[in-house]
């Protein structure tokens, strides 16, 4: 076999680890290369603006896999990790995740991940342990809830800040500064009790103090349609009212110093980010 080189990706790379990312998670499209151009942006953009570290393997100067490790103060999540289906059980996708684990071990003392069914078993043997599962949901609005006291914020306030850092014990306030920044996106807010970041097709992330702020706030987003929303499960029995239908589920995965987050605050994920 090939030798395997792995090195930090730019944004000259943003092609072939599009092309590596759209065959490894089986994404289909009937444009394909508009499917390609829009995936290349979207890690460009992420590149660029340094919201996650992504990785490159290379095998006969081809680009066979790619990964990522999105850094936090206090903890890093490894992502996007994926190999050309040619090359399944070549041991690939392992060495190209044990290199960016290592990597990800320099930053943070805390490793958190979201595993495909069937990745969960490779993660064990490298030390990771079980959380929860979490679930893809898409969410309809509900005319039982009236919605009041919902703002529609242009900048983050601090205290958003604040709740964010209470609610997972590391600070995310680059991601949140870059989330807000996407197109067709907004940050809304209820009092000083909760913020949902949404979309035109998802929800996410969702931090709130109490059920009426999550209740105002899911109805007021979900007041322009259907939406996605990555949800823990002990969270599922609270979105009844808005008919969940399960669309994916990943395991929640950790490795290294147990976060002392709040999970009562955390309704729902920006991204699975899986693997």
């Amino acid at each position: 076999m090939a030798e395997l080189t792995i090195r930090l990706a730019d944004e000259n790379d943003c092609k072939d680890l599009a092309l590596v990312f759209i065959d490894s998670f089986g994404i289909s499209a009937e444009n394909n290369n508009k499917l390609i151009e829009n995936t290349a942006n979207t890690l460009k953009h992420r590149i660029n603006k340094k919201v996650s570290d992504f990785y490159i393997a290379f095998q006969d100067d081809k680009a066979v896999g790619l990964g990522a490790e999105t850094r936090f103060l206090g903890s890093s999540y490894i992502g996007y990790v994926g190999v050309l289906r040619s090359v399944w059980r070549h041991g690939i996708g392992t060495k190209l995740f044990q290199f960016i684990l290592e990597k990800a071990e320099k930053h943070n003392p805390t490793i958190e991940l979201f595993a495909n069914p069937g990745a969960d078993s490779v993660y064990r043997k490298l030390d990771f342990k079980d959380q929860f599962l979490t679930y893809k949901v898409e969410l309809t609005s509900t005319k039982d809830i009236v919605i009041e006291k919902v703002q529609e914020e242009e900048q983050i306030p601090q205290w958003i800040f604040d709740l964010d850092k209470l609610a997972m014990r590391c600070d995310r306030s680059h991601l949140l500064q870059f989330l807000i920044s996407e197109p067709k996106t907004s940050l809304l807010s209820f009092e000083d009790k909760g913020y949902l970041i949404t979309t035109d097709k998802k929800i996410g992330p969702v931090i709130t103090k109490d059920i009426e702020a999550a209740y105002n706030l899911l109805n007021y987003s979900l007041a322009t349609g259907k939406k996605t929303m990555l949800v823990p499960d002990k969270q599922l029995p609270f979105l009844k009212p808005f008919s969940p239908v399960e669309k994916q589920r990943c395991v929640k995965m950790i490795k290294g110093v147990a976060l002392k987050n709040e999970p009562n605050l955390i309704l729902g994920y920006n991204s699975f980010a899986s693997s």
